[in-house]
C-alpha cells in the first residue's frame, strides 16, 4: 500500500457515510496502472515455450531410449522403494484433492 499524505492516514477508519472521493480530496487516489501486453511479447513467450517443449521432448526421448536399452539388456533395475513412495505420494495427493472437492 502506498500512502500519499498524512491526511489520508489520519482519515482511515474515520470515513463517514457522506465522505466520497468527489466530496473529499483526501479520498481521491491516482488512477490504477494498467497491464499491457504487446503482440511482440506474446510471440516471444510462444517462442520460449516452444523451445522449452522441444528441449523437454529431447530429454524425454533420450531417457526413454536409455530405459529401453537397459530393459533389453537385462540391466534395468527399478528402485522398488522409490516407486512405492511415488505411488503413496500420489494416493495421498488424490485423497487430499478429493477431500477439498467434497468440502466445496
Amino acid at each position: 500500500m502506498r500512502v500519499k499524505d498524512a491526511a489520508s492516514v489520519e482519515r482511515v477508519g474515520k470515513v463517514g457515510p457522506r465522505d466520497t472521493p468527489e466530496t473529499d480530496p483526501a479520498l481521491r487516489t491516482a488512477e490504477a496502472p494498467t497491464d499491457k501486453v504487446s503482440m511482440e511479447q506474446s510471440q516471444e513467450h510462444r517462442s520460449m515455450a516452444a523451445e522449452v517443449r522441444r528441449q523437454a521432448g529431447q530429454v524425454r526421448q533420450e531417457r526413454l531410449a536409455e530405459l529401453e536399452a537397459a530393459v533389453k539388456n537385462g540391466t534395468y533395475k527399478p528402485n522398488a522403494r522409490a516407486i512405492t513412495e511415488r505411488i503413496i505420494a500420489a494416493a495421498a495427493l488424490d485423497a487430499q484433492l478429493a477431500t477439498i472437492a467434497r468440502g466445496k
